[in-house]
């Protein structure tokens, strides 16, 4: 069991990323990366020089699309800190 909360009438999940608190989207239909606009990977500062990046493709409602990657080294949801790698 997970709580969620509603926020806009979507399901949300708290989490933190490199300290900060964020609500993320539950989509259950999901790869099961975190995606995140690039405006609020700026504000978690996770675009800065020195990060691990990459490129992954995508399927959604829009069809294929390609995505910039970034690895985050601290993630934690439900009081667990969930592994990087």
């Amino acid at each position: 069991v997970v709580p969620l909360t509603a926020r806009g009438g979507a399901p949300t999940l708290a989490a933190r990323i490199e300290g900060a608190e964020v609500h993320l989207l539950v989509d259950t239909g999901s790869s099961g990366g975190i995606a995140l606009s690039e405006a609020a990977a700026r504000r978690l500062r996770l675009l800065e020089p020195g990060r691990i990046e990459g490129a992954t493709g995508s399927v959604g409602l829009g069809g294929l699309s390609f995505d910039r990657t970034v690895m985050a080294q601290d993630v934690e949801m439900l009081g667990e800190r969930l592994p990087t790698l």
